[in-house]
């Protein structure tokens, strides 16, 4: 889904790229290593019974190619689900044949961490309790497996796997709620950063920090042509010195709203500082752009900002220039900016095109 102007000044992406590394991290490092060790007791086992040599080696397979397959055609997310599931079957596997040498249990203790990491403290929760039910019941009741397992070890390995999830869990609960802390400290940071303080519209910085290159996004082909509009209210500093700065602000703030109500959500509005804005109309011609500016001016007409038992007419000015890729879009800048000083010299109150 495509994000408006507004949304984008809180856009997260890069927070969600961090996790998806940490996440990788985790996956490749378990799928690479570990199935090479579970390749490893695969063919030690051989010997011990066609059956654990045949789960161990099926899922190192699986979970090398799921990795693998991560690299060229799936998702991260969807790679660690798969993963997920071949790690539930491979324990309820090792808990069934006891594993090499009967050593079974001694695997099992790294597979919660694993587990909450590639998905979430609930998921994970979820998966490692019917896990942990799930073993408990085949090592205690011996006709559900193939081992012999010692009473005492059993309950000494309950303990120790109950308390390895449990503390699994409050530090992936921890570490997820930590991570909503600082996004919601840096979608702070960003607004102040990016937010005119005066009008909520996005500011310069905000222009500096937007990429409509349509090598990252090929969406971003599609909004071009771009129209690039300056805009100027006419005689502002006449309302200043009548009715004080307090009023100027007030217009201001009134203007932002009328903007909002009155462009697509898919266009973007920039205060540049004082009474000027920058308007990106994306796939907009120039012709098409100034009939956008006359409207502008035709509603502001028809709804004067009310000051007291006064009636303020806004006109805008406008420069109208075109950007055909986001390589022109400083430069249609510039030239809207020289158009829209022409706009004033020739009456104000209209838009003036390339």
């Amino acid at each position: 889904m495509k994000l408006n102007w507004r949304q984008q000044l809180f856009d997260f992406r890069s927070m969600d790229k961090i996790e998806q590394k940490r996440k990788a991290l985790v996956l490749y490092s378990m799928s690479y290593i570990g199935s090479f060790v579970i390749y490893l007791f695969s063919y030690l086992s051989y010997s011990e019974g066609s059956l654990l040599s045949t789960i161990l080696f099926s899922s190192a397979t699986i979970i090398f190619i799921n990795a693998l397959a991560s690299h060229f055609w799936t998702s991260i997310q969807f790679a660690s689900y798969i993963t997920c599931a071949m790690i539930f079957f491979l324990l309820i596997g090792l808990a069934f044949t006891g594993g090499f040498n009967n050593t079974a249990l001694y695997w099992m203790f790294p597979m919660p961490i694993v587990i909450f990491t590639l998905l979430n403290y609930r998921l994970g929760l979820m998966l490692n309790s019917l896990l942990c039910v799930i073993i408990f019941v085949i090592i205690n009741v011996p006709d559900f497996n193939l081992a012999s397992y010692d009473v005492a070890v059993n309950i000494r390995f309950e303990v120790a796997y109950a308390l390895t999830i449990m503390f699994a869990f409050i530090s992936e609960l921890v570490r997820s709620q930590s991570q909503q802390e600082l996004v919601s400290l840096n979608k702070e940071k960003q607004r102040l950063a990016h937010t005119d303080q005066l009008t909520g519209l996005p500011n310069r910085h905000y222009l500096a920090q937007l990429d409509f290159s349509i090598e990252k996004d090929q969406a971003n082909a599609a909004k071009f042509p771009m129209a690039v509009v300056m805009a100027d209210i006419d005689f502002f500093k006449s309302v200043n010195d009548k009715y004080g700065h307090d009023v100027g602000d007030q217009i201001l703030r009134y203007l932002a709203t009328f903007f909002r109500r009155n462009v697509r959500s898919s266009d973007i509005v920039i205060r540049m500082g004082g009474e000027e804005f920058l308007m990106l109309f994306p796939y907009t011609q120039a012709k098409i752009a100034a009939s956008i500016c006359d409207k502008l001016n035709s509603s502001l007409a028809a709804s004067p900002y009310q000051y007291k038992d006064v009636a303020i007419t806004i006109g805008l000015s406008f420069g109208v220039a075109i950007a055909q890729s986001d390589q022109e879009i400083e430069v249609s800048t510039k030239q809207a900016d020289k158009l829209l000083y022409l706009a004033k010299k020739n009456g104000r109150g209209r838009a003036e095109t390339v």
